[in-house]
C-alpha cells in the first residue's frame, strides 16, 4: 500500500494542545503512528 505524503507545520504539532483542535490532531497523528500517512516535514520552518 502507499502511503500518502502529508506536510505539516507547526500549527498541526500545536493542535494538539488546543481544545478546539485536539480530537482531530490526536486521531491524525494515530494514523501517522499507524503509518496510513508518511509525515512530512521542513527544518527550515
Amino acid at each position: 500500500m502507499t502511503r500518502i505524503r502529508v506536510y505539516a507545520d507547526t500549527s498541526v504539532f500545536g493542535g494538539v494542545y488546543d481544545p478546539e483542535f485536539q480530537t482531530a490532531s490526536q486521531a491524525f497523528f494515530e494514523d501517522v503512528t499507524q503509518q496510513r500517512f508518511a509525515l512530512v516535514t521542513s527544518a527550515i520552518v
